[in-house]
């Protein structure tokens, strides 16, 4: 008999099932891209045995801590122990887990609830370790979904067997293997939300004169649009830079030479060369379909992947770090602590025989921006094509393995195993 997920959604619209906590800025879970799920209304509870609340946490992280998420008949359907919480969060990083784990056991004790009926399903690999040395082990069920780097390769998996037409007028394919490609650029390096660390980074690289054999993009979104953006807030609610969120990246007298580079990426709003032309700049350039296109690909060698996460130490895999293999990359990371180690524990392949990766172990963000800086620098002064045909192995291995990485169905098996819950 197939599992079946008893999911239980409070507010209904036209006999279809709403998010719970939507008001709040919750999104619609995503259990039914990997099991059967079976939607219940309140009416209909005690129909059912093993049913879950579920609360997708993506956006809004504390959220569930706000008066009024939790009604009054859920508490008490908690409380009863008619129906358990089911908590899920695809992003690894963002937000203080650890505040979150002792929120999260003040509200639970405030309600008089068990702990047992709160799951976690939360991409982050730290996130054992946030539970037991916040709050111990209370009781509550945790588990490390790798939900984001699984679900990446099913889209791409989803894209190439639908081999339709997108939204910007293409269809997706992958790249072959082609040592004879004319290549225009050595690097190509795609982001779209101007993070401190990428502006650093891209300005780092004009400073060395690499810029030049990049195929760069820098985006802002419709509410991100401001000269100055950056991670604080102005007095009218802007996003802004400020001097502060570059001195992590560079001495005092290092931000004064850089200054006229760092100007250059405020004020150039600038797509890669090769993406293709949308109606709608905001909506598709630096978003996962164009940023899969296949031409802009084909006219470099190597991604140079600039990470959510930079400075601090947590760990924080996305779907950037997986681009360069699906599309025959080479790839240099800037991104967090160990980044590298952990792709080689999925079975990923990296490029230390081609240059030095130390800069994986490096610590201190400033040291390893201008380490990985260092490489590119080197890198750039190789033969390129000569390294890409050497790679060949590695880069098919690469593809191959992400393409089947879908297949772990990690998460599938996690619903499965509590559909089947007693």
């Amino acid at each position: 008999m197939d599992s079946i997920l008893n999911l239980l959604f409070e507010e209904w619209n036209n006999e279809i099932a709403v998010a719970n906590g939507q008001k709040f800025g919750c999104g619609f879970p995503y259990c039914n891209d990997y099991i059967q799920t079976n939607y219940i209304k309140l009416e209909d509870v005690n129909l059912y045995n093993n049913i879950y609340f579920p609360i997708s946490l993506n956006n809004m992280f504390f959220c569930i801590f706000e008066e009024n998420f939790f009604s009054k008949e859920i508490l008490k359907l908690i409380f009863d122990k008619k129906i358990k919480v089911l908590l899920l969060r695809e992003h690894e990083g963002g937000g203080d887990h650890t505040l979150f784990f002792n929120k999260l056991y003040e509200f639970i004790l405030k309600y008089n609830l068990s702990p047992q009926s709160f799951y976690l399903h939360f991409a982050n690999k730290n996130l054992h370790s946030y539970y037991i040395n916040s709050i111990g082990d209370v009781g509550m069920k945790v588990n490390i979904s790798d939900w984001l780097l699984e679900h990446t390769s099913l889209v791409i998996h989803r894209a190439i067997e639908s081999n339709k037409i997108n939204d910007l007028g293409y269809k997706f394919e992958l790249p072959i293997y082609n040592e004879n490609l004319d290549r225009k650029y050595n690097f190509l390096c795609l982001n779209r939300v101007p993070k401190a660390h990428r502006v650093a980074f891209l300005s780092k690289l004009y400073k060395e004169e690499i810029i030049y054999n990049v195929d760069w993009s820098l985006l802002f979104s419709p509410y991100e649009f401001s000269i100055l953006f950056g991670e604080e807030k102005n007095s009218e609610g802007k996003n802004i830079f400020s001097i502060e969120h570059f001195s992590k990246y560079f001495l005092r007298n290092e931000l004064e030479k850089h200054q006229s580079q760092l100007k250059y990426f405020f004020y150039t709003k600038k797509k890669s060369e090769f993406e293709p032309i949308s109606k709608n700049l905001f909506n598709f350039f630096g978003d996962t379909k164009s940023t899969h296109f296949k031409k802009s690909y084909e006219n470099s060698y190597c991604s140079l992947i600039t990470e959510t996460s930079f400075e601090n130490n947590e760990e924080h895999l996305t779907e950037k770090s997986f681009k360069p293999f699906a599309n025959l990359h080479l790839g240099v990371f800037l991104s967090s602590y160990k980044h590298l180690e952990r792709l080689n524990n999925y079975g990923f392949i990296t490029f230390s025989d081609f240059w030095d990766e130390g800069y994986d172990s490096i610590i201190d963000p400033k040291e390893r921006m201008d380490e990985v800086v260092k490489i590119i620098k080197e890198i750039n002064n190789k033969n390129l094509l000569d390294i890409y045909k050497k790679s060949k192995s590695i880069l098919e291995h690469n593809q191959s393995h992400l393409l089947n990485f879908w297949k772990r169905e990690s998460c599938n098996k996690y619903f499965k195993k509590i559909s089947n819950e007693l």
